[in-house]
């Protein structure tokens, strides 16, 4: 009913309410869930949720709700280890080895220099078959980054298509 009446913070404190004595209330959650959609303070719903959602192991709503969250994080390590969070759920949790690629992929863009963050797109690419995308993720950031790092990320683009994908023509080009 407040939810209804526009009243999003009394609805936020009876979820919270209801959810201290009954963790994991489907009824909260359902109404917590639906502010989100509503809300313009996302930041502490998703506070409220994630430790729902972890105990329940809803893999699936947690994913969606951490992504809700990228928006907000601004600081690039924290950013960087929330899409290698989500990341790692949607490869080991959910098995959904594209939206991990995908989520590998966004933090390589964020940060290309980390060896640690390609040596985990190179895992994740292998694993979905996705090295053609691989392959131009290198050669799209080479084109956005200092030469020596252009550099590195050009031969590995040639590399892959070389001897992964029989494309001598792309690699030639980046070579």
């Amino acid at each position: 009913l407040q939810t209804e009446q526009g009243d999003y913070a009394s609805a936020l404190r009876s979820f919270r309410t209801i959810l201290a004595k009954y963790r994991g209330d489907a009824q909260a959650v359902l109404g917590l869930e639906r502010l989100i959609e509503l809300s313009d303070d996302k930041e502490l719903l998703t506070q409220i949720l994630e430790p729902v959602y972890v105990g329940e192991q809803k893999f699936d709503k947690l994913v969606w709700l951490l992504t809700l969250k990228l928006p907000m994080v601004v600081d690039k390590v924290e950013r960087k280890a929330l899409l290698r969070r989500i990341g790692d759920i949607s490869e080991n949790r959910l098995k959904d080895r594209d939206r991990a690629f995908e989520f590998a992929r966004r933090s390589f863009e964020e940060d290309p220099a980390d060896m640690g963050v390609r040596m985990w797109l190179e895992k994740v690419s292998a694993d979905a078959n996705k090295l053609a995308d691989l392959a131009k993720a290198y050669v799209d950031v080479a084109t956005k980054v200092e030469s020596s790092l252009a550099t590195q990320l050009s031969r590995r683009a040639a590399s892959l298509f070389q001897d992964k994908l029989d494309d001598l023509d792309s690699a030639v080009e980046q070579y």
